[in-house]
């Protein structure tokens, strides 16, 4: 520890030289130590990724899922990653597994159509970190494209249509404009 002059209020405080940091998802592992049990090294894992990774893998372990996925991944890996997260997100916030939402879908299509539109108003309703109410137009459409392409799979087509207030907005884009010659 050193101490530092806090000039504002005349006061002595410590600093933090010794103890390092983290962020919440890192968490450091023992890399080396001395003879003594003193730690000389120091390796950062980051939780966060194992935790994707690990979600992912899970998801994809049913055959199904898998065999998805990779049609989709053999045109662009981008968009089957993408794809596959959305199905994911989208199942976890009903509690309910891939097979189970296609099940539904082959059961009765209305039911699934109407599950969508559920999950579509309450995006457009869902309080975001920025402050803004409602995710933007283009994700609420990219989690239709996903429910639809996941029960196609299944021969399961969604002929109701589903409307996105606003669905060629762009509102993050909204107040940009491109740099003068000048602020280049």
């Amino acid at each position: 520890m050193t101490l530092e002059q806090d000039t504002t209020y005349g006061n002595t405080k410590e600093l933090n030289t010794r103890n390092t940091l983290y962020l919440s998802d890192e968490v450091p592992t023992t890399v080396g130590s001395d003879s003594m049990g003193t730690i000389t090294a120091q390796k950062l894992e980051n939780n966060t990724a194992k935790n994707k990774t690990r979600k992912k893998q899970q998801f994809l372990s049913n055959p199904s899922v898998r065999r998805w996925y990779e049609n989709l991944a053999r045109k662009s890996l981008n968009t089957a990653n993408a794809y596959q997260r959305r199905l994911r997100l989208f199942c976890e916030s009903h509690q309910m597994s891939p097979m189970e939402l296609a099940e539904i879908g082959m059961k009765d299509s209305k039911a699934v159509s109407d599950l969508l539109i559920d999950h579509i108003a309450m995006m457009e309703r869902k309080p975001m970190k920025d402050g803004r109410v409602g995710h933007s137009p283009q994700t609420m459409t990219g989690v239709i494209k996903v429910v639809k392409s996941w029960l196609k799979e299944f021969d399961v087509e969604i002929k109701r249509k589903i409307n996105v207030k606003n669905a060629t907005s762009t509102p993050t884009l909204e107040n940009e404009k491109l740099p003068t010659a000048e602020e280049m």
